[in-house]
C-alpha cells in the first residue's frame, strides 16, 4: 500500500493534517507558503481554520457551523482566499444579507 505524503500545521494550538497532494491542488494562498516551513505554526482560531482546511479537502468553502460570518471573512483575508470560492449557500445566507 502506497503512503500518501502529508503536511502537518499547528493552528491555534491544534494540529491539523492535510495530504501534500490536496495542498498542492488547492488555492494558491498563504497556507502553501506556510507549509514550506519545517514546523508550520500559526496563532489563529482553530475552529475557523476547519473551514479553510475543508476547502483543500473537498474543494468547497463553507462557513463553519456556529461561527460568526464576519470573523470567518477576516480569516479568508488572512489566509488570502478569495470570497468568490465560498459556496452559494453560505455566501447568499451570510454575506449578501449583511
Amino acid at each position: 500500500m502506497k503512503t500518501i505524503p502529508s503536511i502537518q500545521v499547528e493552528v491555534g494550538g491544534k494540529m491539523f493534517k492535510l495530504s501534500a497532494e490536496k495542498l498542492e491542488s488547492g488555492p494558491p494562498p498563504r497556507l502553501k507558503t506556510l507549509c514550506k516551513c519545517p514546523t508550520p505554526e500559526v496563532d489563529r482560531p482553530s475552529y475557523l481554520f476547519k473551514g479553510i482546511l475543508a476547502l483543500y479537502q473537498t474543494g468547497e468553502l463553507h462557513i463553519p457551523e456556529g461561527s460568526c460570518p464576519l470573523a470567518f471573512l477576516k480569516e479568508l483575508e488572512f489566509w488570502e482566499i478569495d470570497i468568490s470560492l465560498m459556496a452559494d449557500c453560505c455566501y447568499n445566507r451570510h454575506v449578501v444579507s449583511k
